[in-house]
């Protein structure tokens, strides 16, 4: 009992004895709200997480073993397994150190890791790096956004919504019938036909259905109307949709569309915070932002099919029109240039346009720093965290990964991530947060240290890369940044600063590089140097 409880508790007995009934009550309830007063004064609000377990508010009076079976009872672990508790910096909290974390003016964020359990092991979010996500996926998948959202790939996931549509449509119904009765379809049939599927394509795609969609959605057309096929093609679906042209039912549709409703209600811009400021990703900006006005033509020309060289010529002629758009914030490249969403070179080749003399300084000196960082990051931290990430967790990953992971305990963020363990590559673009405007990279395999496949995820999109190794993709994810025209994360603005100064050279004059990154790189320098 405290001293305060049995303080009060006597002066309750004394009053029992001498006081009258009516003072008595006044008396007692004031000696009773002291108490509760008391008991409130001694408990704290701590926000728990834990990777694999989300997030929960528990209730502490300060006593660390108290707190630590809360925590157990509150997020089901069994009660003989050992839990170390950090801070969001990633340090470790002790019982000594627990109750003066409590007396700070704010609601103190406490992780909770179990002893002995890799947080990550079954592909997930790693708790190292909020741009990257690892996916256990034994095949690789391609991913659906907004614009191509998930669903069984073809033209038979369109016949069947096609034939749903028509089949709550009577009216509809009958006119396909008829055309097929009558093996004809006239200019009447047509209009009436094309306007209604096109609206089925811009429900099931967006406004910009890509150009391989809309290929498939005129081979569903045609098999739900043979009769409408063109005889002189092997698809039959030229009057639909012309590769040569681009006069086809469905493109002239589309095209009509989109100038209606631009004229008559803008397509709202996607705007992202504009990249300024020291250590900002830099463009190839235009001075004083001279408005540069779109090419339509070269626009449209370019998200739709094209042969390689074809998009590259287009992209080189369009570039000026991206520069302004990543340094005025007028609309996001990614929803104006979709052949990003089709082209795993481009992120790679819009950088080189942008900095021909950098593009290829990661992939030339990156395994050398990446066996410096694992070699000597023991050496430069005695941090328990990266100890037990490069004893323990650091060989689940391919080496590239690894040191990038290590690297962040050398350079430490400001918070720790959070994410989803397992999470599906759909369930992360139907998730997506719009506020978040910095790529995300997203790894694909059955085996962490040999991943298959890459994606960048940026305004609820996935890009496709070219990668062939964790390597390439991490040097991908950093010129995304740059292609996209979008700041650092600032949680990753040391990391990311620190490959920007010491491998790519970017910007270096107008750059501040954080203490802790400047000293990582002496430290690595003057090791390696030693060695």
């Amino acid at each position: 009992m405290t001293p305060l409880r049995e303080e009060l508790n006597q002066c309750h007995i004394v009053l029992t004895v001498n006081a009258d009934p009516s003072s008595f009550l006044v008396i007692y309830f004031v000696v009773t709200l002291a108490v509760k007063v008391s008991e409130v004064k001694m408990t704290k609000l701590v926000r728990v997480c834990n990777l694999a377990r989300g997030k929960k508010l528990i209730i502490s009076s300060g006593d660390y073993e108290q707190f630590l079976r809360s925590v157990k009872t509150k997020f089901q672990v069994e009660t003989d397994n050992d839990i170390i508790l950090e801070d969001d910096h990633g340090t470790e909290v002790d019982e000594e150190v627990f109750p003066i974390l409590l007396d700070q003016g704010i609601i103190p964020a406490i992780t909770f890791k179990i002893v002995g359990e890799d947080a990550a092991s079954d592909g997930s979010y790693t708790p190292q790096c909020q741009q990257i996500y690892y996916i256990n996926s034994p095949a690789p998948i391609s991913p659906q956004s907004p614009a191509t959202p998930a669903s069984p790939q073809g033209e038979d996931y369109f016949k069947q919504a096609l034939e749903s549509y028509i089949e709550r449509k009577p009216d509809l119904k009958e006119l396909v019938s008829n055309c097929n009765a009558e093996r004809l379809v006239d200019s009447a049939a047509a209009t009436k036909l094309i306007n209604d599927f096109v609206s089925v394509l811009i429900d099931l795609r967006g406004d910009l259905p890509s150009t391989s969609d809309q290929l498939r959605f005129a081979k569903a057309i045609i098999e739900i109307i043979p009769c409408w096929k063109y005889p002189d093609s092997i698809d039959g679906i030229d009057i639909l949709y012309d590769t040569v042209n681009r006069s086809g039912l469905i493109q002239t549709r589309l095209r009509w569309i989109h100038r209606n409703v631009k004229e008559k209600n803008p397509l709202k811009s996607l705007k992202r915070p504009v990249a300024s400021g020291a250590g900002a990703p830099i463009s190839n900006k235009q001075d004083g932002h001279v408005q540069i006005a779109a090419d339509d033509i070269a626009i449209a020309e370019l998200n739709s099919s094209l042969p390689e060289d074809e998009v590259r010529r287009l992209m080189i002629q369009t570039l000026e029109h991206r520069n302004y758009l990543r340094g005025t914030n007028e609309n996001s490249v990614l929803r104006v240039y979709r052949k990003f969403l089709e082209c795993g070179f481009l992120i790679n080749f819009e950088f080189q346009l942008m900095f021909p003399a950098n593009a290829a300084k990661f992939l030339d000196t990156w395994e050398t720093l990446r066996e410096q960082i694992l070699t000597n990051c023991k050496r430069i931290s005695k941090s328990t965290a990266l100890h037990k990430f490069i004893n323990d967790n650091a060989g689940n990953w391919d080496r590239s990964t690894g040191a990038l992971l290590a690297l962040l305990y050398l350079i430490p963020r400001q918070r720790m991530g959070e994410g989803k363990s397992g999470t599906p590559l759909q369930s992360i673009l139907d998730t997506w947060d719009s506020d978040i405007s910095q790529p995300t990279l997203v790894y694909l395999g059955d085996d962490k240290t040999n991943p298959s496949t890459f994606f960048i995820i940026c305004d609820k999109l996935a890009l496709p890369l070219n990668a062939s190794n964790s390597t390439e993709a991490i040097d991908s994810l950093f010129k995304a940044h740059y292609v996209i025209g979008t700041k650092y994360d600032q949680n990753l603005d040391g990391l990311w600063k620190f490959m920007q100064i010491h491998v790519f050279q970017l910007d270096i004059q107008n750059t501040t590089l954080p203490r802790k990154a400047k000293q990582v790189l002496q430290q690595l320098s003057s090791l390696s140097e030693s060695n």
